[in-house]
This record gives structure tokens, C-alpha cells and sequence, in this order.
């Protein structure tokens, strides 16, 4: 928790403070009289001007004789009238007023220092007790769960800032990264927008397309929406050749047909996984493509000095059902939140029970009818919750490197026969094409 921070001091009316000022002036000079007549100007004054009249600044060189101690030790209230002016063993008087005068410069003085009092941060918390609120996932392996489904954003750190220290190890790949090119600018020379260009019927938008999602099975075409955080979706897509196709193959352009722009469908059905911190009211995001807060999430100021306070970072012991939902957020595509309605999350962060609002049936019979690439990770998701299995994505895939090199070193079980048949090599995995109703391809 942050220390509180200190309210303003209260501060003096002119005239107190002046009156303050003139008090210590004449404690300085104990004993003595003032040597500046008064005025006999002010008609107002039985003393010939040291009444102020209202609103007027009262002048300190007149209220110092005011505040005069009294010659020779004698009670201020005894002795000669107080424009007498005493000498010898009288003492100058101080009128009723100026003694009103005093006390309000000594409630002022109270006011001020339990104002200060009041002010001043009770004690801090330990910096080994952070807000639990803005705490990184438990890296003990506990059971306790986050949950931001009914909270507002919370403050992330953005992948600019990571990249400052990163820049080295990550930064100089992160840009061809596919999480970072879920959404990308659009290149001219690109072949999907080559193609825009080349129809008849799309060329006249090829002005508004700025970006484009997507990549190996489908490319659409998103420009930028009136509202913040915000795309309009095409209504025409393109279809990329096929991978290992020869080169003279050409992708094709479909729905080409009286094109028209979306406002919404990307908000409802693309903007939790292409794009980052998706405003769980508006549906409005904070940044375009995957940054380092979706897949990290809410990071610790002293992960630098300890890795572990990362989700996934070097030394972390986070549980594998808490590795598992980070990734099934995006990748378990069968599922709907139970507070919008939408087919993602509702303000998922690394570290909350993903099922508690995301809805997904793993039954034998939902699986069957799964494409393999989308079973393999639903059924994934069925070992580890069951405590069967603590394989996770990052088992087999290195996201940074964008490599799935590790997944020959991991033991076989019940998701590897998703790609790989019993009794077939392991080397010749079973062919198949992915299909996603949600993603229209």
C-alpha cells in the first residue's frame, strides 16, 4: 500500500500571521515600549488608531505594542488605562481586543500542529506484504486464486517499459513474434492487401484498412473505429496458399462482394485474444496485439531482483493449473464468459481461476467433435485439472522462441494422441486441418 500522502497545512488569515509575527517580536524585547506613535487618524480607535477596520490588514509595527509585556512584571490587566502608555513600575495595559487577538493566534497554532499530527502516514506496510490487490500470482504453489471479473482495469506494466531491460533478449525478436502479430499494421506490399487493391469491388477501401488480423488461415481487415480502443472488421477476408504449397500459388480474396465495415464484431468476438486489457464495461482495449501484461500479468517493481515474482519467470513455481489457464484464456476456444456472454474472458489476469468465468465443456462427447489442434489443448486442460497430468502449453512450446523443440522431450500421454497415433512413429503425426467456427475459418 502506498504511505498516504500528507494533507496541506492549514494556513493563517493575514492578519493572524502578522499578529504572530509581532508576538515574537515583542517577546524578543521583553520590558520594552514600542517606539512608533499611533496614528490618531481613526476615529474608530480610543487610542488613536490601532483598531483596524473591517477588512483592513492590521499593521505589525501597531500591534507590537499591543503585545508588549508589561514594564517591571505587572499583571497587563492592572494599572494605568491602556493609552497611558505605563512607565517606571506600571505596566502597559493590553486591551480586551488585543487579548482576543492572542487567543486566535494560539488556536491557530493548535489547529496547525494537529493538522500536522493528523497529516502524517500511520505505518507502512512491509515490503514483504505487498497489496494483495496488486500482488503477482501465488509462487508457492498455494491454492488461492485471484479474481478480476467484477473489478475495473487494473494498472499494468506496458511492454515498452519492458522492453527497456528486455531489449536485448526478447526485444530483438519479439516484433516477428505470432502473439505480437495477432494484430499488425498493413503492409502495402503485403499479399492480402496486394489483393485488396486488385478487386474491383475492395479496391476503394484498400484507403481505410490500416491493420490486419491473422495470419496462416485466414487474414481480415480492421481500420480504425471512431471510439477509442476500438476496430471496424471488414466484411471480405483472405485466404493465405496453403503452407508448403509452391510459391507460384497464389492466396484468394473471399467475400468480396458488396464489403461493408463492422463496428462491432471484433469488440464481441476477437478483441479478448488479438489485442490487450480489454475494458471489461466498454470493450475497448488498451493496446493492439498481445503486450507482455497478458501472458505476465500484474508484475512485481522487484521482479529485476527476483525472477520468480514473474508469472513464468525464471525460478517461478507457480501450480500448472495456474500456467495452463494463462494460455487456455486464448487457445480454449469452445468456451464463453458467464458475465458477458462473449466468447473470451471477462478481465482475465494471470492468476485467477479462468473457469470461474469462463464456461467450457470438456465432456467425452464435446471433444469428439473437436478439430485435433483445438482437442489437444481442451483435453490438456482436462488432465490438469483432474490432477492427472502436469504437462502444460510451456511443456512443449517456447513462446519467446516460437519453438516447440521441447515437446519431443515430454512424456506421452492421453493429449499426445490428439497428433500422434498409437503405434505410428512418433515423427509422422496424424494430418489435419484446423477449422474454428468462432474465428470463421
Amino acid at each position: 500500500m502506498l504511505p498516504l500522502t500528507p494533507s496541506p497545512s492549514p494556513v493563517l488569515p493575514a492578519s493572524a500571521a502578522s499578529a504572530a509575527t509581532a508576538g515574537a517580536d515583542a517577546t524578543r524585547g521583553e520590558g520594552r515600549e514600542t517606539t512608533r506613535e499611533p496614528s490618531s487618524s481613526s476615529p474608530l480607535s480610543p487610542c488613536g488608531g490601532f483598531a483596524q477596520k473591517r477588512g483592513q490588514t492590521p499593521d505589525p509595527l501597531r500591534l507590537e505594542r499591543w503585545f508588549a509585556l508589561p514594564v517591571g512584571g505587572q499583571s497587563p490587566f492592572l494599572g494605568k488605562a491602556p493609552c497611558g502608555g505605563g512607565t517606571g513600575g506600571e505596566g502597559t495595559w493590553i486591551s480586551p481586543t488585543s487579548a482576543w487577538a492572542a487567543i486566535l493566534v494560539l488556536s491557530w497554532t493548535s489547529c496547525l500542529a494537529i493538522g500536522v499530527l493528523w497529516a502524517s502516514p500511520g505505518p507502512q506496510p512491509s515490503p514483504a506484504t505487498p497489496n494483495k490487490a496488486a500482488s503477482p500470482p501465488n509462487s508457492d504453489g498455494g491454492s488461492e486464486w485471484g479474481d478480476h471479473v467484477s473489478s475495473p482495469l487494473p494498472e499494468y506494466v506496458t511492454g515498452d517499459e519492458c522492453l527497456f531491460c528486455h531489449r536485448d533478449d526478447f526485444g530483438n525478436r519479439w516484433a516477428k513474434n505470432y502473439h505480437q502479430r495477432t494484430v499488425r499494421p498493413a503492409a502495402a506490399d503485403s499479399p492480402a492487401m496486394q489483393a485488396l487493391a486488385a478487386d474491383p469491388d475492395t479496391k476503394s477501401v484498400v484507403s481505410e484498412a490500416a491493420y490486419l488480423l491473422g495470419t496462416r488461415h485466414e487474414i481480415r481487415f480492421l481500420k480504425r473505429s471512431n471510439e477509442y480502443g476500438r476496430f471496424a472488421l471488414l466484411s471480405a477476408a483472405y485466404v493465405p496458399a496453403p503452407v508448403g504449397a509452391s510459391r507460384r500459388a497464389h492466396g484468394k480474396l473471399i467475400d468480396a462482394k458488396n464489403v461493408s465495415w463492422d463496428d462491432q464484431k471484433f469488440a464481441k468476438s476477437c478483441a479478448g485474444c488479438h489485442t490487450t486489457a480489454v475494458d471489461p464495461e466498454t470493450h475497448a482495449f488498451s493496446a493492439i496485439s498481445l503486450d507482455c501484461y497478458a501472458c505476465h500479468g500484474i508484475v512485481d517493481p522487484q521482479h529485476s531482483k527476483e525472477t520468480k515474482l514473474v508469472a513464468f519467470g525464471k525460478g517461478n513455481t507457480d501450480p500448472p493449473r495456474m500456467q495452463l489457464a494463462n494460455c487456455a484464456q486464448c487457445h480454449l476456444r469452445t468456451g464463453k464468459s458467464k458475465k458477458s456472454g462473449l466468447p473470451y474472458p471477462t478481465n482475465f489476469v494471470i492468476g485467477d481461476n479462468l473457469l470461474r468465468d469462463f464456461e467450457v465443456d470438456l465432456s467425452d462427447a464435446a471433444l469428439a467433435k473437436m478439430n485435433p489442434g483445438d482437442r489437444h489443448v481442451a483435453q490438456n486442460v482436462r488432465e490438469v485439472l483432474e490432477g492427472k497430468s502436469a504437462t502444460t502449453c510451456v511443456s512443449c512450446h517456447d513462446i519467446h522462441k516460437q519453438s516447440s523443440t521441447k515437446h519431443r522431450q515430454v512424456a506421452q500421454g492421453a493429449t499426445c494422441i490428439s497428433c500422434h497415433e498409437p503405434g505410428r512413429p512418433l515423427s509422422k503425426p496424424t494430418k489435419y486441418e484446423v477449422h474454428s467456427a468462432l474465428c470463421e475459418y
